[in-house]
């Protein structure tokens, strides 16, 4: 490839590419075109199945209106650089200045709600270089993110990055950093949900070999002889998730805290934890309901012909906030109160946690979900009919 590269520069084949490239002219150090043709059903794949924050998922959109991305840069004797977006039409480069008009101005208002609450504790300081600090801060953010909005020429979006010397380049990275940080941010939760969910489904298919074995699933607990629970369900797992030498040492007539059982919790298998979650080493918020009418009511395990409502509507675990944390050892687990059926779920992740159901999967219900819904998706037996609650599919 770079010999053809080089063959070219005798001898250019004049082409798409060699065109644009032209018009951006010779003068700069750097110059790098992207033509995004070729490459469009690429992006929209990958876009399609990137999770995209809400807020941004106007960005799908921008492969179809983008026909090329150029950027110049002058790296030695003057400093500057210019990025340009040619869109397919003029019609497109005003939706697209729209787009990126509003981007800009919700990053905005995300950087000064954190600077909001920094000036707050920074008013509330008795360190006078700290407040003025606070302050400038905040006065200034908004000039700042003015430095990103592109200027709009028929088709051709234009950022110029000029001449503004060092200073204006520690405000351009302060500000790229600030822009990409919400961005980079929902990435890495994203990545941390898909982890949890993977979890999770890998405890159902756990829970379903132990069904096939037992011809039912575990009980919530351990029992003695007279209904003292010891040890946590998440312990009668082990042998199904090839931890059966763990589960060897284990003394089942002990309970979770005996000095022989507690050394062992510190040796929780990863699968429990959840990757979002901040509570302390070997605590667990994946938790069953244990409350009336519940897959674990009782001390008994119950067989999936118990579960009358349908197995792909009846709650078998759940992602719990990070305040109900438990030592996964400890014979304890999320309690059902019909009182206040949400209570200790809904953290897990930025509006919603994760469910897995008897049928082996696992979907994301939304902290907001109608109480009476979320009453029947945790009952067995209640005979309550709920369909479309779980947030939509992602293509």
């Amino acid at each position: 490839m770079l010999q053809g590269i080089v063959a070219n520069r005798a001898k250019p084949v004049e082409s798409k590419l060699s065109r644009s490239t032209a018009r951006l002219g010779t003068s700069e150090d750097f110059v790098a075109m992207l033509l995004v043709e070729p490459l469009r059903p690429l992006l929209n794949a990958q876009l399609d199945m990137a999770p995209i924050p809400a807020e941004f998922a106007d960005v799908r959109r921008v492969p179809d209106m983008v026909d090329t991305f150029a950027m110049k840069a002058n790296l030695t004797d003057r400093n500057g650089a210019m990025l340009s977006v040619t869109a397919n039409d003029e019609a497109a480069a005003i939706e697209l200045e729209k787009l990126i008009g509003q981007w800009l101005d919700l990053a905005q208002r995300q950087m000064q709600a954190e600077m909001a609450d920094d000036l707050a504790r920074a008013e509330a300081s008795d360190d006078p270089v700290e407040k003025a600090q606070a302050r400038y801060a905040q006065r200034v953010s908004g000039k700042m993110f003015e430095m990103f909005r592109p200027v709009r020429k028929g088709n051709r979006l234009i950022l110029d990055g000029g001449t503004g010397g060092s200073q204006a380049q520690v405000a351009t990275i302060g500000i790229l950093v600030a822009l990409l940080l919400p961005a980079v941010q929902a990435a890495r939760e994203a990545a941390r949900r898909a982890s949890s969910i993977n979890n999770m489904k890998q405890l159902g298919l756990c829970m379903h070999n132990y069904h096939d074995a037992h011809r039912k699933f575990p009980a919530r607990a351990v029992f003695d002889k007279d209904g003292k629970p010891l040890l946590s369900w998440r312990v009668k797992m082990l042998p199904y998730m090839e931890e059966g030498a763990l589960y060897g040492q284990f003394r089942l007539d002990e309970a979770w805290d005996s000095p022989h059982n507690l050394k062992l919790a510190e040796q929780m298998p990863a699968i429990f934890r959840n990757p979002s979650s901040t509570a302390p080493p070997n605590m667990t918020t994946y938790l069953v309901p244990v409350g009336p009418g519940t897959i674990f009511e009782g001390d008994q395990g119950r067989r999936i012909s118990d579960i009358i409502d349908g197995t792909s509507n009846t709650v078998l675990l759940v992602e719990a906030d990070d305040d109900r944390a438990v030592l996964w050892t400890k014979p304890e687990d999320w309690k059902y109160d019909p009182q206040t059926p949400m209570a200790g779920l809904g953290r897990a992740h930025p509006g919603l946690f994760n469910v897995l159901l008897a049928d082996g999967s696992v979907r994301s219900v939304s902290a907001g979900l109608d109480l009476q819904t979320w009453k029947a998706l945790l009952s067995h037996a209640g005979s309550e009919v709920v369909n479309g609650f779980f947030e939509p599919r992602r293509r």
